[in-house]
């Protein structure tokens, strides 16, 4: 038993086959190039670049998404990269503005999350079954259309409150 060990430590991983996860090949763009007359196929995802943004700005955004359900998420520069790689990214993406199942109208204000610099931003469009997705979520099924609009809101002194809340059920 142990020579047995020992030889299957001898042999590269690359001879038992390849067991690592597929990375997203994601179409990229940015905003004002987004547009809902190209199709999201099914298994396929566009990565919406938002921009280097600052903290504590505020963005009023529209989606609409019509045909079938997606997942819309929202990444900074630092946490896309799990979802890049095909990693778990679950716990990595901004959780208040992002949707899973997200299908019809959503129109919200949100502000840049407080930070020590400014960072590049990403809005996915995710209509895969992504091996990060841990079997949540819209995991593909049918094409589907999306829209977006992005635009800076400026806030008055006198603004009480300009963001999401995530609050937990019930």
């Amino acid at each position: 038993a142990v020579a047995f060990l020992f030889i299957m430590l001898m042999v590269p991983p690359s001879a038992f086959g390849d067991t690592g996860r597929a990375a997203p090949s994601c179409t990229e763009t940015d905003a004002a190039s987004f547009s809902s007359s190209d199709p999201i196929p099914d298994g396929t995802c566009v990565k919406v670049s938002l921009g280097v943004l600052m903290p504590g700005d505020v963005f009023d955004i529209n989606i609409n998404i019509i045909d079938d359900a997606i997942d819309v998420l929202v990444f900074d520069q630092n946490t896309i990269q799990p979802y890049d790689l095909g990693q778990s990214y679950r716990s990595a993406f901004e959780q208040v503005p992002s949707t899973e199942f997200a299908l019809g109208a959503y129109s919200f204000h949100w502000k840049v999350p407080a930070s020590i610099s400014q960072k590049s931003w990403f809005i996915v469009f995710d209509n895969l079954n992504h091996n990060g997705d841990q079997g949540m979520g819209d995991l593909g099924g049918n094409d589907s259309r999306a829209s977006l609009s992005v635009q800076a809101i400026d806030e008055a002194y006198w603004t009480p409150f300009h963001d999401l809340i995530g609050m937990e059920p019930g």
